[in-house]
């Protein structure tokens, strides 16, 4: 099948049951340890055909955006040897940031390096318009807090 992207990590999701009761906590969550992805389950699926979401510990990103960033060796050569890159044959290619996914306690200052520098070279495929994570009348993100936690890494 053709590969688009995806992420994989530390993840936070609700359910629509929950959102209402639970909504209220992942912002807080989201704001404090950044390398948690929020996710609605549903909102990327109506922007992800032309940008990503963005980045966490494992990203996928498949050749047509890559195409768009000038190509794996164009990435290689700007990104921080530490950020391993594993070409998958006419596809895409897979970005790993470490030997496992780290939730960066803002807190604590770990501000997750690696995580802010793949999202600064995947800034132009990144989505600009996102579905709000949650209604801010739970106390939730709402369309600002949204903006927000997508720029997380910037």
């Amino acid at each position: 099948l053709p590969l688009a992207h995806g992420y994989a990590g530390l993840a936070l999701n609700q359910s629509e049951a929950d959102r209402q009761m639970r909504s209220w906590i992942l912002p807080r969550i989201g704001s404090r340890f950044p390398g948690f992805e929020i996710e609605d389950c549903g909102g990327i699926a109506l922007r992800g055909r032309e940008a990503i979401k963005g980045v966490n510990w494992l990203t996928l990103v498949g050749d047509r955006f890559l195409e768009r960033l000038g190509g794996i060796a164009s990435l290689r050569s700007r990104l921080d040897p530490a950020i391993q890159i594993r070409p998958i044959e006419r596809r895409g290619a897979l970005f790993r940031l470490g030997p496992g996914p780290r939730e960066g306690d803002l807190a604590h200052g770990e501000e997750l390096p690696l995580h802010r520098a793949l999202a600064r070279a995947f800034a132009p495929i990144r989505v600009v318009e996102h579905p709000a994570l949650g209604p801010a009348e739970y106390g939730s993100f709402g369309p600002e807090g949204t903006a927000r936690w997508l720029r997380r890494f910037d």
